[in-house]
C-alpha cells in the first residue's frame, strides 16, 4: 500500500481542526493512504518525541489505572496517535483526491 505525507495544514483541513494542536503538531507526522475505494489518514508520533514522552506516559497511565479501578486495563503507549478513514459521500473525500492525486504522480 503506497502512502504519501501530508503536512500539518492538509491534516488539519482533512480533519476540519478549527484550532492549532499544538504537541500534535509538533510530535507527528502525517500520512495518506488509499485502499479499497476510501483513503486511510494518520497520525504517528516520532520516534524521538516517543523516546522522551514513553517513561512520563507510562507513570501517568500506570497511576491513573491504579486509580480508576486495576492495572488490568494498563497498555503501554504505541507510537498511533491519531486516524480516521474518509470514504466517499465525506466532506473530505474530495480534498483527498486532490492530494493523492497530486503528491502520488512521482
Amino acid at each position: 500500500m503506497r502512502k504519501v505525507k501530508l503536512s500539518y495544514s492538509e491534516w488539519a483541513h482533512i480533519r476540519n481542526y478549527k484550532k492549532v494542536h499544538g504537541m500534535e503538531c509538533l510530535c507527528c507526522f502525517f500520512r495518506l493512504s488509499k485502499a479499497d475505494g476510501c483513503f486511510r489518514v494518520d497520525a504517528k508520533a516520532y520516534m524521538i518525541a516517543y523516546i522522551l514522552l514513553f517513561i512520563p506516559a507510562v507513570v501517568l497511565t500506570f497511576f491513573a489505572c491504579l486509580w480508576d479501578g486495576g492495572l488490568k486495563t494498563f497498555e503501554l503507549p504505541t507510537r498511533w496517535v491519531n486516524g480516521s478513514y474518509i470514504y466517499q459521500g465525506c466532506n473530505a473525500y474530495d480534498y483527498c483526491e486532490v492530494i493523492w492525486d497530486a503528491k502520488s504522480k512521482g
